[in-house]
């Protein structure tokens, strides 16, 4: 891996990543109708793409359930151990945070709300909720990915770019980045692929591996 001279700038995953449990699908197993499953299952076999399927089970949901899904998400959300200790930990270290996901920006950023400010950007999918069924908006997109992690790291040229994720959304920001931190899915892949990467299961991981690995990356006072 790279020997930094840069800024470091984290690009991390929220769905499986942030937190324990991925909220897209809690959201589709509460308000999506029935059959929800077989469109998942055809972004897995390569019948459609990740960004087509996603945007297929949320077109089925009415826009009114707004509020109960923001709820619901805010009622069940579990952060991964040491999340707001590596927020910290990257303010005090010249770091900056990113949230960089294929999450749906309405019940995203009411969740992230609470940190808001030692986040310095949220890369969402927007969502349409003035039609009858939520409709997403892909403004950021390589045609197979919601949202593509790629493309966000390219708007920060000259930095030294970590990615922190756990599935197959992150595959192409791994491939941009400097440094991956990758579990779960990601990690299979990555492994399968000889693609250097740190595992871990838990923040306080990262900021140890970052302690104790990459020290030229923390800029202490920055």
């Amino acid at each position: 891996m790279t020997s930094p001279a840069r800024k470091a700038v984290v690009f991390c995953d929220f769905d499986g990543t942030i937190t324990t449990e991925d909220m897209i699908v809690s959201v589709w197993r509460q308000f999506a109708p029935p059959g929800w499953e077989e469109e998942v299952r055809g972004i897995y076999e390569g019948k459609r793409t990740l960004k087509d399927g996603v945007a297929a089970v949320f077109a089925k949901i009415p826009s009114a359930k707004r509020d109960e899904i923001i709820a619901h998400v805010r009622r069940i959300v579990n952060f991964r151990r040491g999340f707001a200790g590596f927020l910290d930990f990257c303010a005090a270290s010249g770091i900056d945070f990113t949230v960089c996901s294929g999450g749906i920006d309405f019940f995203v950023e009411p969740v992230v709300a609470p940190y808001q400010e030692r986040i310095k950007r949220l890369y969402l999918i927007p969502a349409d909720l003035s039609g009858r069924n939520i409709r997403l908006r892909h403004t950021m997109t390589c045609g197979s990915c919601g949202l593509c992690k790629a493309m966000a790291m390219d708007e920060h040229p000259g930095v030294f770019k970590i990615l922190i994720g756990d599935s197959l959304t992150d595959v192409h920001g791994a491939e941009k980045a400097d440094l991956v931190f990758a579990r779960a899915k990601l990690k299979e892949i990555l492994t399968e692929r000889k693609r250097p990467f740190e595992p871990y299961e838990s923040f306080d991981e990262i900021r140890e591996t970052l302690t104790a690995k990459y020290p030229q990356l923390i800029r202490k006072g920055a």
